[in-house]
Protein backbone atom coordinates (compact mmCIF):
# COMPACT_ATOMS: atom_id res chain seq x y z
CA UNK A 1 0.00 0.00 0.00
CA UNK A 2 2.75 2.56 0.74
CA UNK A 3 4.53 2.36 -2.48
CA UNK A 4 0.94 2.20 -4.50
CA UNK A 5 -0.83 4.97 -2.29
CA UNK A 6 2.30 6.69 -0.07
CA UNK A 7 1.60 6.62 3.84
CA UNK A 8 -1.60 7.92 3.87
CA UNK A 9 -3.42 4.38 4.02
CA UNK A 10 -2.34 4.45 7.13
CA UNK A 11 -0.67 0.66 7.08
CA UNK A 12 2.05 -0.11 5.01
CA UNK A 13 0.44 -3.91 3.56
CA UNK A 14 -2.59 -5.28 3.48
CA UNK A 15 -2.93 -9.02 3.78
CA UNK A 16 -4.92 -11.89 4.21
CA UNK A 17 -4.88 -15.24 6.49
CA UNK A 18 -5.63 -18.58 5.50
CA UNK A 19 -9.68 -18.19 6.19
CA UNK A 20 -9.52 -14.71 4.13
CA UNK A 21 -10.03 -12.10 6.83
CA UNK A 22 -7.95 -8.63 5.90
CA UNK A 23 -4.98 -7.98 7.96
CA UNK A 24 -3.27 -4.39 8.36
CA UNK A 25 0.27 -4.68 8.65
CA UNK A 26 2.40 -1.37 9.84
CA UNK A 27 6.05 -2.00 9.08
CA UNK A 28 8.28 -0.39 11.95
CA UNK A 29 12.21 -0.86 11.26
CA UNK A 30 14.93 0.62 13.64
CA UNK A 31 19.17 -0.10 13.55
CA UNK A 32 18.81 -0.93 17.25
CA UNK A 33 17.70 -3.32 19.68
CA UNK A 34 13.84 -4.12 19.99
CA UNK A 35 12.79 -1.78 22.39
CA UNK A 36 14.54 1.07 20.52
CA UNK A 37 11.67 3.86 20.07
CA UNK A 38 9.94 4.56 16.30
CA UNK A 39 7.55 6.77 15.85
CA UNK A 40 4.02 6.17 13.98
CA UNK A 41 2.32 8.82 12.88
CA UNK A 42 -1.49 10.38 14.10
CA UNK A 43 -2.80 8.66 10.59
CA UNK A 44 -1.36 5.07 11.06
CA UNK A 45 -2.36 5.31 15.56
CA UNK A 46 -6.15 6.45 13.77
CA UNK A 47 -6.31 3.92 11.93
CA UNK A 48 -4.62 1.36 14.11
CA UNK A 49 -7.28 2.76 16.82
CA UNK A 50 -10.34 1.71 14.04
CA UNK A 51 -8.55 -1.63 12.99
CA UNK A 52 -7.41 -3.23 16.28
CA UNK A 53 -8.48 -6.51 15.92
CA UNK A 54 -6.83 -7.06 12.36
CA UNK A 55 -4.14 -4.68 12.99
CA UNK A 56 -0.29 -5.64 13.22
CA UNK A 57 2.87 -4.10 13.37
CA UNK A 58 5.73 -6.17 11.93
CA UNK A 59 8.77 -4.92 14.63
CA UNK A 60 11.71 -5.02 12.22
CA UNK A 61 14.77 -4.01 14.74
CA UNK A 62 18.78 -4.61 14.70
CA UNK A 63 18.37 -3.92 10.79
CA UNK A 64 21.60 -3.73 9.17
CA UNK A 65 21.61 -1.42 5.75
CA UNK A 66 24.24 -2.93 4.18
CA UNK A 67 22.74 -6.11 3.64
CA UNK A 68 19.26 -5.63 4.43
CA UNK A 69 19.00 -7.63 6.83
CA UNK A 70 17.49 -8.08 10.88
CA UNK A 71 14.94 -9.58 13.16
CA UNK A 72 11.50 -9.43 12.87
CA UNK A 73 8.34 -10.14 15.31
CA UNK A 74 4.44 -9.45 15.03
CA UNK A 75 2.71 -7.80 17.33
CA UNK A 76 -1.31 -7.58 16.72
CA UNK A 77 -3.17 -4.59 17.65
CA UNK A 78 -5.00 -6.60 20.38
CA UNK A 79 -2.07 -6.59 22.17
CA UNK A 80 -0.41 -3.31 21.35
CA UNK A 81 -0.94 -1.46 24.78
CA UNK A 82 0.65 -4.68 26.48
CA UNK A 83 3.77 -4.24 24.50
CA UNK A 84 3.92 -0.13 23.92
CA UNK A 85 3.32 3.23 25.60
CA UNK A 86 2.65 5.89 23.41
CA UNK A 87 4.27 9.51 24.00
CA UNK A 88 2.72 12.26 22.28
CA UNK A 89 5.98 14.32 21.66
CA UNK A 90 5.25 17.20 18.76
CA UNK A 91 2.96 19.32 17.44
CA UNK A 92 1.89 20.68 13.98
CA UNK A 93 1.68 24.58 14.39
CA UNK A 94 -0.22 26.35 11.41
CA UNK A 95 -1.10 29.82 10.69
CA UNK A 96 -4.53 31.27 11.42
Amino acid sequence: MSQKDGDGAGFDILSFDDRGSINYIEVKTTKGKKETPFYMSLNEYDFYQLHKASFVIARVYNFDTNFCTGEIEYIKGSEFDAHFVKEINSYKIKFK
